[in-house]
């Protein structure tokens, strides 16, 4: 996977933001992404990294703001 790239898997993309901040924390290169639950009003992703780090990451659907 390309460093700084935004990564996509299970119908989820990691935004670029995210991907840099993990290697700038050198906390590895994303190396697997998967859906744990869609819900109604974020997606929850579990990613892993190349340094065997395991986050979760939350992303609503609309800005909260809007």
């Amino acid at each position: 996977m390309t460093p700084g790239a935004g990564i996509a898997g299970a119908e989820q993309t990691i935004p670029e933001e995210i991907t840099n901040y993990l290697q700038t924390q050198n906390l590895g290169m994303v190396v697997e992404v998967a859906l744990l639950q869609g819900g109604s009003v974020s997606n929850t992703t579990r990613i892993k990294t190349s340094s065997k780090i395991s986050l979760v990451l939350k992303q609503a659907r609309i800005n909260p703001q809007a």
